[in-house]
């Protein structure tokens, strides 16, 4: 544990002597940058982290994530998919559930990218 102690106690000393030693241009495409440092210590994905459109997106509007999940499912699962071996009613309910599933999904990819970008936290 001492040993580990002092080796990341030098790991400032280190960075601060690469960036003195380095061009910041190379410091940029070996992504030794404090940006690139904050990417990775952030647990979300760089995607969510570095895209403005998802950074800045504004909370959805009424609707909005089910009609996103909506969308999601007829890429997933074809236009109005009903499984056939079902009953009319058994698989209009699967169907929901799927949706439902999805929209959750969407939610918390939107609940995290705000709560890591800076976007306000809460959901929606």
């Amino acid at each position: 544990a001492a040993e580990r102690a002092r080796r990341g106690g030098g790991k400032g000393k280190h960075k601060e002597r690469l960036a003195q030693l380095a061009e910041p241009e190379t410091l940029k495409q070996a992504m030794l940058t404090d940006g690139d440092e904050k990417i990775r210590a952030t647990d979300l994905p760089e995607r969510l982290q570095t895209d403005a459109s998802v950074v800045d997106r504004p909370p959805p509007e009424a609707g909005e994530v089910r009609h996103e999940a909506q969308w999601c499912y007829e890429r997933l699962f074809g236009e109005s998919h009903y499984d056939s071996s079902l009953p009319e009613a058994a698989a209009a309910l699967l169907m929901s559930r799927r949706i439902e599933a999805i929209e959750a999904v969407l939610r918390l990819l939107r609940q995290g990218s705000e709560a890591e970008g800076g976007g306000g936290g809460g959901g929606g």
